[in-house]
């Protein structure tokens, strides 16, 4: 059974970018970010992960981050130190178990 469609008007700009349609994990760790616990409830009452999905979105999560970090580092100019302090929180956060 399909979820129902809202039935208010809805606008906005969709990144699709990195939604995974093989890789539910993906999808879930994205949204997520480390601290939205609701979030994975919330697509949970949707579409319902495994328990070995469930368990893959940390470390799906914490790789895009640390892939964030190379990235940023990879780009800075030479002699020069990013300010990566705000990743270092992200990945210093304690999630809520799902």
């Amino acid at each position: 059974m399909e979820p129902p469609l809202p039935t208010w008007p809805a606008s906005g700009v969709l990144d699709w970018e990195l939604s995974h349609l093989d890789d539910l994990a993906a999808d879930f760790a994205w949204s997520w970010r480390g601290r939205y616990t609701d979030v994975i409830h919330g697509y949970q009452q949707v579409t319902r992960l495994d328990e070995h999905d469930l368990a893959l979105i940390e470390p799906t999560w914490r790789a895009w981050t640390l892939n964030v970090a190379a990235e940023i580092v990879q780009n800075t100019p030479s002699g020069e130190i990013p300010d990566l302090s705000w990743l270092i929180g992200m990945l210093e956060r304690k999630p809520e178990p799902f």
